[in-house]
């Protein structure tokens, strides 16, 4: 997640929004935040890893999807340092097919490492450079990727094939080939986070 600062925001504010973050950021304290208070929000399996009290409604009830508001400008979800004890531990327990749903996020957690260590990009790029195109077009292409989708969408299965193909041509002729060309040639100049090899 992004932070920002309003423009009229005094150093003193800014300050000390950063010093919220950066307590916030510790160690105990976002566990606190995430996990709650033991024996009230959660207990310790015999992994030794938290699990939540689903039904928990006391004095220290946390906020909506555990207080993941909260700790969004310094954590997108619960860590616990090992890939599948944070899946498990950000899936709910009680549904019938947790241990298969969580076997197969972890397959494609896998895949994905697998792939980062082949040098592929599994993370769209980040530039550092004005790609024009974007903004030329990014309004026309959103209203038409609405309407492109619900017509996709709607359609009978024999017309999908060629519905597709010719919605996906007036899209790319409609500003998107340009954004691609833009794109490509940031990259190839190495003006992004994935850089050419």
């Amino acid at each position: 997640m992004m932070v920002g600062f309003s423009s009229s925001a005094t150093e003193d504010e800014i300050k000390a929004a950063w010093m919220y973050l950066e307590w916030m950021s510790q160690e105990d304290v976002l566990f606190t935040l995430q996990w709650g208070v033991e024996g009230e929000n959660y207990t310790v399996g015999e992994d030794g890893n938290p699990v939540s009290v689903g039904d928990y409604d006391g004095e220290y009830k946390q906020g909506y999807n555990n207080n993941a508001d909260y700790v969004a400008p310094v954590t997108a979800s619960r860590v616990l340092g090992d890939p599948e004890a944070d899946i498990r531990a950000s899936f709910p327990t009680d549904l019938p097919q947790t241990e298969e749903l969580v076997a197969q996020i972890l397959e494609y957690y896998n895949t994905r490492v697998e792939q980062a260590a082949e040098g592929l990009a599994i993370v769209p790029c980040m530039f550092s450079t004005v790609i024009e195109a974007e903004s030329d077009y990014s309004d026309t292409l959103g209203s038409l990727y609405v309407q492109y989708r619900d017509e996709l969408t709607m359609c009978s299965p024999e017309e999908f094939d060629s519905l597709y193909d010719q919605r996906a041509q007036e899209y790319l002729d409609a500003g998107y080939q340009e954004i691609i060309d833009q794109r490509g040639e940031a990259y190839d100049n190495g003006q992004t986070t994935h850089l050419p090899e």
